[in-house]
Parts: C-alpha cells; structure tokens; sequence
C-alpha cells in the first residue's frame, strides 16, 4: 500500500510539475522578450502611406508616426525617422532600419524580423463602379493598385488570374477605375476612406462603392530587426498605455474618416491580447484541475482493472502451468521459491509447502545442491537469464538429471522481480542420444573396416603375387631378390596403414614434414595399379620439380589410394582411364581456379585425380563429403569426409567437378611449403651400410624379449646372422630370472613393451636396479611419446617401432656396442639415450 501510496504521489508532483513546465514556457512565450542590445539612437523606417504615413510640409507625420513617436518618448527610447526610398520588408531584411511603424504580420515575413503585439488591423477592399459583378476570386480585366509591395503581392495572391497594373500615387488608382481602365482598385481600407475624401475630376458623375474582401483582415503592428525586439516590445507596450489614458483615441480620431469607429476598433485589437493571456491562463489552470481530476479518477479505474487483469493473468498461468508437461518453477527476488505448478509436485511426490523457500534443494543430490544454488543465486544477483544443470530425485527415489532454464521475471517499472523457470527431464533423451552416438560409431568403424580391410586384401594380394613369383624363380634356380624388395616394400605400406589406423584413433600424432608429393606418388604407383579394377587404366602426369607441400606421408598416400579406388570403382566393368597430375599454381585474388576464394595470394600444389566412369548427379555431388556417406559399401576406405578433413588439415581445398555419364574430377589444392624437402638421414645410412661387420673381438650376447614366438624366432635368427649371441624370453619373468642370474653375461635387451604376466615397467625397475649398465632397446607398435607417457619416471636409452627393419636395429647396436672397443666403458656410458628408429616413416 505505501509504494502504491508512493507512486500515486509521483504521478500527481510530475502532472503538477509539466503543468508548470507549460505555464512558464506559455508566459515567456506570450510576454515581451527582454530589451536586447541596439545601437544608439535607432533608426526607423517611412514610406508614403497615407493615413498611417503622410509627409508634409513640417516632416513626417501619420497616425502610426505620432502614435510610434509619443510611446517612444514615454519609453525613453530615442530614434530618428529614415525614408530609404524601399519597402519596409526589405529595409528591415537589408538592416538599412531598425524598426518600422506600421507593418503586416505575415508568417514568412517572421523568418527575418521580429514583430511586437500588434495595435492595428488592416482590412483591404476594391473600389468598383456601380453596377460592376465579381467573384470572390475573379475580377475581369484589369486590377490597378498603390505601388506598395504588398499591395501588389496581396492582390496577386488574391486574384490570380487579373492583370494587376501599379500606380505611383494612390488617388491613380481612383483615376483608372473612373475612367475605365481598370475593372477594379484594390486598398487597404484606411487608405480608401483617405483618398476618396477628395476624388479626382475624372470621377465626376461616376457612382462608386467600396467591396470589403472577406477573410483579409490581417494584424498589423510595430516590426523591428532581431537586435532591436526588446525596443520594439517596450514601444508597443506604451501604445497599449496611451490606450487605456485615451491618448491614443485622439491620434485615430485625427487620422481616420470615421472617427470612433476605428478606436473601438484598435481598442478591441488591443484589449483582444490582453484578454486572450488572461483566457490562456485560465485555461491552463482550469485544464491543470481537469488534468488531476480526470487523471485521478482514470487512475483509481486503471488500478482497479490492472488488479482484476493480474488476478485474471495469475489465474491463467497457473492454469497453464499446471497442464504443461515439464516442470516450472518460480522464484523471487530474493532467490527463494514461490511457485511450483503441478508436474513438479507430482515429480517431486512433496507438496507445494515442503518446496517453497529452498526447499526444492533437499531433492538434489548432494553432489550437484551447492553447485546449483550457486549458480541460480549468481543469476539472481545479476538479473540475468540461467541454465543449471542437476540432479532431482524423483517420487520413485530415482535421480533424473534435470535441465532447468530460468528467464528474470521483470515488472512494468523496470524492477527485478524473480524467475520463472521451466525443467525438462534430460535422463532419457541423453540415454537416446547416446544410443544415436554408438551406432554412428559403428557404422563409422564398419566403413572404416571396410576401406581398410580393402587396402589390406590388396596388400596381401601383392605380397601373395610377388612371393609366387620368388617361388617361381626358385624354382628355375635364379635368386628372387626384386620379389623379395617388393614384399618389404609392400609391409612397409602396411605398417603406415597401421599407423595411420593409430593416428586416426588418437593414439598418435602424424609426424608433419616439407613433402614432394609428385615423388610420393611415384612410390605408389605399383602398389594402386594393382589395388585398381582391371579394366582401368592409370596414367600419369606427375611434374618434377615441384615445390614441398607441408603434411603427413602417410595421410598423403591415404588420400591418394581413397580417391584412385573411388575412380576405379567409378568406372565399374567398363574400360576406362583413371588420371592422376600434379602441378603448381599461383594463386592471386583475380583467380578463378576451383577453391582458390578467398585464398592468400601464393604458390599452390594442384593434385587431382579424374576419371571416365559414370560420373555423379548433384544431389550424390552435395552428399559426397558428408560422413558415412556412400553409394557403395566396398572400396569405400575412409571416405571422402575423412580426405576433406585431412586436406583441411593441411590449410588446402578440395573441389567435385562431376556429371552422370562423363566421370568425376577431384583437384586437391595444397599450400606450398617454403622448406627444402625432407630426407630421412637415417634410411640413407642404412642403405649406404647393408651388410654391417660381423666379425668382432668380441661377440655380443643380446637379450630378445618378445611374446609373439614368430617375431621372437625370427628376429633372434636374424640377430645370429649378423654374429650376435642370442638369449630368448618369452614373458616378463622369463626375462627377470636371466637377467637376475648373474652366470648370463648380457650386453643389450631387445624388451617388448607389451608383455604378459611381468609388465616391460617392472622389468625395466629390475634392470636399473640389477644391471644398470645394461642396453635397454624398448620396441612397440606404439610411438615413443606413447610408450615414453606410459613409462613416465623411468628412463630407457634407445627406441624402435615395430614392425622395424633389421638395418635399422643394427643401426643402434652398431652405435652403442660395435664402436666401444674391448675394455670401454659400458654401453650407459654412450650418446645413444635420444636414439629413436621409426621404420614406418619412409
């Protein structure tokens, strides 16, 4: 009630207070402007304008001149009369006067001078024969008039289709008119009383009279420059004084033909503007007491169907809130509940007393009540909009995982006044959504399997041929030494495919380096010629000496093998060509090659790959990169989804250019690296050393610990070949009992990482402890920073990825042990703890 009480009194002190505003703001606008600055003495305006201007024979005279002058004096304003031989209107906007006597108010005339109240009308009227018919705009003929600016405008204005004809005395109006020569004479009223007072001889015998012209009667009073409006107004307010002491009656009386009449009719011009301030403020306080009756009693209605409305607007949202199916809440400013509808008292399975206040918060888990009271009240204090998340328990006992949105309750004055808040059950829509999520996971990984299992069957398909062929040459007698490079070539694709398998499964990062792709893809061309349909070509034009491209190897040959099966598929049964080009670009903002918007201007490697098959519609075109998509199942690899993100990946574009029957184009366009091209070091001093020295002063004992028995039975085959001495262990405690033997003289250990029973951890802590000049060469499938992470807080000297090369461990023994000579310090001693041996990469 106080606050209504408040408000009431606000609106009523904000009425009284525009009132006043207005009243105050009326009054400076109706009364004179204060006296402004002016030169001294001023001057005034005169022109020959009988009965208000008249020259005679003493001077300047008329009745606006002795009415101007005798205010003046009693205003104690002095000024001296100036004839500029122009009209008032352009002395005035010219500055040659500061003020004249007597002139027309007219809204455009305000634009460029000030006027004072005025003390005069002027009426205008035609003088016309006797027996001559108008209209109220139409005169035949011709119209003679004073040649008086304004005489001319307002005839002009008011006659528009007359001839209007200028005299230069007044009584040749009255002339022209008598003989004929105009239809019509057009005067200001006074001074057509004045002239016909003596008519000129031309007018004997002609009968005239005078036609009053409606709706011409203007104001008229004294007109000054802005700088002299507070003389003009001070002036004019005299006038008013010589009014009411009768000074002014005697003045009109001297100068108007009738007399009397025309003082009244000054009187009631003048008396007029003090009648209409008094009526304005009496308006203004009677309309400023109907204002607050009216307002009141306006006030008391709209109070009373603002209350009838809110209970009608409550009783709807409870009803509404009550039926919805999700939850609602609503709180006040203060954070604490207010309103609960009635799904969340069925959820809850409380009533609506238990809830209000912080209530609510017993059914949250007790893990998830601070959070969430934190986070509403943090809302609360802000006024902002919230989502919390939490745990409600419902009438069952089981927790459901809520998601409640609340919005700030904001009232018609700007105030805070709470939330309102809706919950919806997350608990079975996650369940579905994660239902959603496995089973894209697994149409992923049965795509993944597919293009995977394909590249695969084509590896083995190769290795299969080429050790026929070696068998075939054995059996001819001739050794198959090419066949033999072939099949390691071809496991060497197969490892990377397996890394790339890691790589994509976020066990590893892909090694990025400064690449030629043309040379890359030469290394493949043996290996997609026969992962190709046999009735496709593949032809190529893959350009020397082009510029490195900065990216992975392997994710390389990956897009390349996935686009060429594509084209191969794409040609199905049919012979058909399957083309693979690269070339430089450079690309500029004018360049209107596929994918180069919005590019940096620079070089860009091109690779595309095309064919001749069937081609592709354009709604299979805008599906094509769009994950699990396919139009068949084998062949399929990753997909072009993966291609798209990989060559993303790399800061390049790719771009379909396909129609049904006249194949497919795919152009991969990758960013130009500014390094040279990099060489692997180590694969250079493997081949420039393929046999190493065998025969030493010494022979080494290595220890081989691997559970995969055919690794294990080759790799130690291969260690004997080159003059080791070889100590197998399938498991880790195989491993620790040799090396805690102390008989067994072991100078390295080859130690899986993945091994059974014993972990490689516990063996490696034995190691140190035990023997700790011990080689220790860790092997895995995994990379070194896997294995490193795995391993955290134990150091190990060397590494190398399996499945590696028997070039590449001697490239470590041969560092560690066959450059010690006899006697030496042990192998712990040496620079070898960065050696890292990835035979995977090329």
């Amino acid at each position: 009630m106080f606050e209504k009480r408040s408000s009431w009194w606000a609106r009523t002190m904000g009425i009284v207070a525009a009132c006043g505003i207005v009243g105050i703001l009326a009054f400076r606008y109706f009364e004179p402007a204060a006296p402004a600055s002016a030169r001294h003495p001023l001057r005034i305006g005169f022109e020959e304008n009988p009965p208000v201007q008249i020259r005679t024979a003493e001077g300047f005279s008329g009745l606006s001149v002795e009415t101007v002058n005798e205010a003046a004096k009693r205003a104690g304003i002095q000024f001296e009369w100036v004839e500029t031989g122009r009209s008032s209107e352009e002395s005035l906007r010219q500055g040659l006067v500061d003020l004249w006597p007597l002139v027309v108010d007219l809204p455009d005339r305000r634009q460029f001078m000030h006027f004072a109240r005025p003390w005069m009308h002027s009426s205008y009227v035609l003088l016309l024969r006797e027996g001559t018919q108008i209209a109220d705009r139409s005169v035949p003929g011709r119209i003679a008039v004073f040649k008086m600016p304004l005489h001319s405008r307002l005839a002009r204005e008011r006659f528009p289709a007359a001839q209007v004809v200028e005299t230069a005395a007044a009584h040749g109006v009255i002339s022209q008119v008598c003989t004929g020569a105009a239809a019509a004479g057009f005067f200001e009223m006074r001074m057509a009383q004045s002239e016909l007072r003596e008519r000129p001889p031309e007018c004997a015998g002609v009968v005239l009279r005078l036609h009053t012209l409606p709706n011409m009667t203007l104001q008229a009073g004294l007109a000054s420059t802005f700088e002299a409006a507070g003389q003009a107004d001070r002036i004019q307010r005299e006038i008013a004084n010589m009014f009411l002491d009768g000074s002014l009656a005697v003045l009109i009386a001297k100068y108007s033909y009738f007399g009397l009449d025309d003082t009244w009719a000054s009187y009631e011009q003048i008396d007029a503007e003090r009648r209409r301030l008094w009526l304005i403020w009496l308006a203004i306080g009677v309309a400023f007491a109907a204002g607050i009756v009216l307002w009141q009693a306006s006030s008391l209605r709209q109070r009373k169907r603002a209350e009838s409305a809110l209970r009608e607007s409550e009783e709807r949202f409870r009803t509404l809130a009550n039926t919805v199916p999700v939850t609602i809440m609503a709180a006040g400013a203060d954070g604490q509940a207010t309103f609960f509808n009635k799904t969340w008292l069925d959820f809850t399975g409380r009533s609506l007393k238990e809830e209000l206040g912080w209530g609510w918060a017993e059914n949250l888990h007790q893990d998830d009540r601070d959070r969430a009271i934190r986070e509403h009240s943090a809302s609360a204090a802000t006024h902002q909009a919230c989502r919390v998340e939490f745990r409600l328990r419902r009438a069952d006992g089981e927790y459901r995982h809520m998601m409640c949105t609340g919005v700030p309750h904001i009232e018609p004055n700007g105030a805070f006044a709470g939330y309102i808040a809706s919950c919806v059950d997350l608990t079975d829509i996650e369940s579905a959504q994660d239902e959603a999520r496995e089973r894209q996971n697994l149409e992923s990984l049965g795509v993944l399997a597919g293009g995977i299992a394909h590249d695969f069957n084509n590896l083995l398909g190769a290795t299969l041929s080429y050790s026929e062929l070696g068998q075939m040459k054995l059996d001819e007698g001739s050794t198959p030494e090419e066949e033999l490079l072939k099949i390691r070539e071809v496991a060497v694709r197969g490892c990377e495919i397996v890394r790339q398998l890691m790589i994509f499964s976020g066990k590893e990062r892909g090694t990025v380096e400064a690449l030629d792709v043309s040379s890359l893809v030469s290394e493949m061309l043996e290996l997609l010629r026969v992962s190709i349909s046999k009735n496709a070509v593949l032809k190529t034009n893959l350009r020397k000496g082009l510029p490195a491209v900065q990216g992975n190897p392997a994710q390389i040959r990956q897009v390349v093998m996935n686009l060429v099966i594509n084209a191969s598929e794409a040609i199905g049964d049919r012979n058909g060509v399957v083309r693979v080009e690269t070339e430089c670009v450079h690309v500029t903002p004018d360049s209107n090659l596929p994918g180069a918007k919005g590019r940096e201007e620079g070089n860009y490697l091109l690779l595309e790959v095309s064919d001749n098959g069937s081609g592709m519609t354009k709604d299979t075109q805008r599906k094509a990169f769009d994950p699990f998509f396919t139009t068949k199942f084998a062949g399929r690899g990753m997909g072009l989804a993966v291609v798209q993100q990989i060559v993303r990946g790399l800061g390049g574009d790719i771009q379909v250019a396909s129609s049904v029957g006249n194949g497919t184009s795919i152009k991969i366009m990758l960013p130009c690296a500014t390094g040279p091209i990099s060489v692997k070091e180590r694969h250079i001093a493997a081949r420039q050393h393929p046999e190493l020295p065998i025969h030493v002063q010494t022979a080494r004992t290595i220890l081989v610990v691997e559970d995969e028995e055919p690794l294990l039975f080759a790799v130690s085959k291969l260690l004997e070949g080159r003059g080791f001495r070889v100590i197998q262990a399938g498991n880790g405690t195989s491993a620790l009992e040799l090396i805690r033997n102390r008989e067994n003289h072991i100078d390295a250990m080859l130690l899986d990482f993945t091994l059974p029973g014993v972990s490689s951890r516990e063996v490696l802590q034995e190691v140190k402890q035990v023997q700790p000049d011990l080689l220790v060469i860790l092997t895995s499938a995994y990379s070194r920073e896997s294995v490193a992470t795995s391993l955290a807080g134990l150091g190990f000297e060397s590494f190398i990825r399996k499945p590696f090369q028997i070039e590449d461990l001697m490239v470590l023994l041969e560092g560690s042990l066959y450059m010690l000579p006899c006697g030496s310090p042990g192998p712990s001693e040496t620079l070898i703890s960065s050696q890292t041996i990835d035979p995977s990469m090329p």
